[in-house]
């Protein structure tokens, strides 16, 4: 059975917030590339105007229908630009098929506020976004059409306050090379590597 093909994005901050703990999945997202020797990311103004990287002749047959995606927007309005994206992607993604109906599945790497830092959680689109702007606007872009997807959460730990003004200032506060380290490292891009491969 042919495996399904994925849409993988991250959502984060564009400059001068890229390498802040907010933008964390784009990080990993940069690592996954290097990993899987996917090509360096284009900017796409057709699929939401996000970074892509493909591999269409990649060695493993599940890599080949993965593609890439990076949000150059805002995190708080990321939503506009992943639905864009899916739904251009989408429609590509069948025509190219045809008869075949391969399945097409949508993934979001984010980062979480509520695991430490460079643990990997895996959830649906049905969970609580628990205060995440990002995901929040993805779910009301993509609610209408009832999109399911798949999310993959990065942890990026959380200051001993609760106070939301204390976790906004530590979400973006630039990363330190310890965390970068982390995040980029081989632990963190296996997990979602593995993670990639059970979803598709």
């Amino acid at each position: 059975m042919t495996p399904p093909r994925l849409l993988i994005v991250s959502i984060g901050n564009p400059p001068p917030h890229l390498h802040t703990l907010h933008s964390a999945a784009h990080l990993v997202l940069s690592a996954l590339r290097t990993s899987l020797a996917f090509p360096p990311p284009l900017n796409s103004r057709a699929l939401g105007n996000g970074l892509v990287s493909e591999a269409p002749h990649h060695e493993r047959e599940a890599e080949r229908g993965w593609t890439l995606w990076q949000s150059m927007g805002v995190m708080n309005v990321s939503g506009r630009g992943v639905g864009e994206a899916w739904r251009v992607w989408a429609r590509a993604a069948a025509v190219h098929d045809g008869e075949e109906g391969r399945g097409r599945k949508l993934v979001v790497l984010h980062d979480d506020l509520e695991e430490p830092l460079g643990r990997v959680k895996v959830k649906s689109s049905t969970s609580s976004a628990r205060g995440h702007n990002g995901l929040r606007s993805i779910a009301a872009a993509l609610s209408p059409k009832g999109v399911p997807y798949s999310r993959i959460g990065i942890g990026v730990g959380r200051p001993q306050s609760r106070e939301r003004g204390d976790a906004a200032e530590w979400l973006l506060r630039k990363v330190t090379p310890a965390e970068k380290a982390v995040l980029e490292g081989e632990e963190v891009v296996g997990s979602v590597l593995r993670a990639l491969r059970e979803i598709s």
